[in-house]
């Protein structure tokens, strides 16, 4: 799955926090970047890996530029610029593993639905409906 490809999936309800390791990895963090690296995580779940533009981070982050140019280097400890995009390596892992989850489960249920439907179609061409036995 590309840079950009992860989005194509839309997932807007859930997305896996580990607390353990999401409060080990921002102990040394302020409550500021807390939340900015929270921001960043939500946006790249969301929409996939984001541009590496100080404007477009400080927005997503809900800071001035000046701001977030201040503690960039702190939250680009847990991204890789790929392409130009900032990418997660840890969020992007989960997010391929529940779009696998998700499709096998669809694909179980497809598998069900025809199953019963032809079952359905199968009794119907026996013994249709509306007639009685000795016709």
């Amino acid at each position: 799955m590309g840079v950009t490809e992860m989005s194509d999936t839309k997932i807007d309800i859930w997305m896996p926090v580990y607390i353990g390791d999401f409060h080990k990895d921002t102990t040394d963090f302020t409550t500021e970047m807390v939340g900015a690296y929270m921001l960043l995580c939500l946006q790249h779940w969301y929409k996939g890996p984001f541009k590496d533009d100080a404007e477009t981070l400080a927005r997503i982050s809900k800071l001035s530029v000046g701001r977030f140019r201040s503690i960039r280097e702190d939250l680009l400890f847990f991204f890789e610029v790929i392409d130009g995009r900032w990418v997660h390596p840890k969020l992007k892992a989960e997010f391929e593993k529940w779009r696998k989850t998700r499709e096998s489960r669809s694909n179980a249920a497809r598998k069900a639905a025809n199953a019963k439907h032809a079952k359905a179609k199968k009794e119907l061409q026996r013994d249709p409906p509306g007639l009685p036995d000795d016709a």
